[in-house]
């Protein structure tokens, strides 16, 4: 093959400058989606849930879990996840996964006492909002969740009961 001018000489010494440089980052890469860390898988998977992009969360979040099951928020995001895509086996598992990892977390009950309202499901709903408020007793806006549940479930007597500012 014989190079007509300079320029030709430039072009073909550019696409071998480009491969050269372009093979060693996909090594690099390649080495590195090998060595990544759980928060990172983490990190990347709520930043494509944000985005809206649930197909790539939801396999990194998965990925988050194989290499460290307890990562409850992980869990929890999975949950959000499956709710959005209309799957509520899925997102109930996962929010009760997230929670039985950790109990004491204010959003997952408070996320699943939701799921269950929405659900129809009232009594268990109102059974978690119940817990929520014996933990955070001066939140209002739980008060408030459980008299509307039993009102909604025909529970008047206890509706008043739960009154805000009972006194």
């Amino acid at each position: 093959m014989s190079y007509k001018t300079d320029e030709d000489m430039r072009f073909i010494c550019g696409i071998v400058l480009a491969i050269t440089l372009l093979f060693p980052r996909l090594s690099l890469a390649q080495e590195r989606n090998e060595t990544i860390s759980p928060f990172e898988y983490f990190l990347e998977g709520v930043k494509y849930f944000n985005e809206g992009n649930y197909e790539n969360a939801k396999e990194l979040l998965i990925k988050t879990i194989e290499a460290n099951s307890e990562n409850d928020a992980a869990y929890y995001y999975l949950a959000l996840i499956y709710l959005q895509q209309q799957d509520p086996e899925g997102c109930e598992a996962y929010l009760k996964k997230a929670q039985e990892i950790d109990p004491g977390n204010f959003w997952y009950k408070i996320r699943l006492a939701q799921f269950y309202a929405d659900r129809g499901d009232l009594y268990d709903a109102i059974a978690l909002y119940e817990n929520v408020a014996k933990d955070h007793p001066a939140k209002n806006s739980i008060y408030y969740e459980i008299i509307d549940l039993y009102t909604a479930s025909q529970q008047y007597d206890k509706a008043l009961e739960n009154r805000i500012g009972k006194g």
